[in-house]
């Protein structure tokens, strides 16, 4: 009878820890804010491709993981994501930036046209050259 007393306020306990950390952490979801984002570098995206040109380790060590601001001519939209190339690229430039947007771009996107000039903000996550370089912008927002 005794150990029976005692199981019952172990379980009432164990219980009662469990409900009041379960709240902790409910609340501490709700409460935590974002990471703000810093002020952005602005870039040139003609030199970050030059450079890449030229020595791609040099790139990848100055600019991978950089918060950028950068502008160029819109080449592709996609739902998901818009290419850029360089300010005065000609008909056959492939080579630029890609920028990886969050859902609530999609009506920024919407109004966008090929050939229109654009700035878009976005942490660099990585350079990739196959064929032609491509830099990644995620998370991307259009200004």
């Amino acid at each position: 009878m005794v150990f029976s007393s005692l199981r019952k306020k172990k379980v009432t306990l164990v219980t009662f820890f469990a409900i009041v950390l379960a709240m902790f952490s409910a609340v501490a979801c709700e409460t935590a804010e974002p990471t703000p984002l810093p002020n952005p570098t602005n870039v040139d995206l003609r030199a970050i491709l030059d450079l890449r040109d030229e020595n791609e380790v040099a790139a990848d060590a100055q600019y991978i993981g950089m918060y950028v601001r950068m502008e160029g001519i819109v080449s592709e939209i996609h739902e998901k994501d818009i290419s850029i190339i360089p300010f005065g690229s000609d008909s056959l430039q492939m080579s630029g930036a890609k920028c990886k947007l969050d859902e609530n771009q999609l009506t920024k996107v919407a109004t966008l046209r090929k050939n229109e000039a654009v700035t878009v903000h976005g942490r660099i996550k990585k350079i990739d050259d196959f064929m032609i370089t491509m830099i990644e912008l995620k998370p991307c927002t259009i200004r």
